[in-house]
């Protein structure tokens, strides 16, 4: 055999060693990932899901058993109502979302006075315009005597 053709089987089975180490560690990567990064992604995908699920879960739940709202305040209500010079007291006030983002707002109030009607309509103008940034899209408004006592228990 000539020493050109010595030299070109050599050549030929160093190639073919070659394409089988690097078919060997082909096969050692794909293990790599079927082994540790497709679960390791599975799992991370299943935890951004699950955390998503309770988030939207917790506002739900907050809006069906009528929880306060996470960006109202009753103290910050209470505190404007008794800026108004009319209003003595502020009690029974309960605070809900209906689909959580309209907000809905009951609440009785004790007066200074007994009121006319036009008079006490002018009165709710002025609640509802001190409570304009308290994120309350509707307000229901019982207005108290002085000497009238609430009939609930927890006023």
């Amino acid at each position: 055999m000539a020493p050109s053709d010595q030299l070109a089987i050599t050549k030929g089975s160093n190639d073919s060693l070659i394409h089988t180490l690097q078919s060997h560690k082909l096969l050692r990567t794909r293990s790599l990932f079927t082994v540790f990064i497709h679960p390791l992604l599975s799992v991370l995908i299943s935890l951004f899901v699950l955390y998503n699920v309770y988030k939207n879960l917790r506002k739900s739940m907050l809006v069906i058993l009528q929880g306060i709202p996470e960006d109202v305040s009753l103290e910050d209500i209470k505190e404007k109502l008794k800026d108004i010079s009319e209003i003595t007291d502020v009690h029974d006030n309960h605070v809900w979302s209906m689909d959580g983002e309209y907000n809905i707002l009951t609440i009785h109030l004790q007066l200074d006075q007994d009121y006319k009607l036009s008079e006490q309509a002018k009165l709710k103008e002025k609640v509802q315009s001190q409570l304009k940034d308290e994120s309350i899209n509707h307000i229901t408004i019982e207005f108290e005597g002085q000497d009238e006592n609430c009939e609930l228990e927890d006023c």
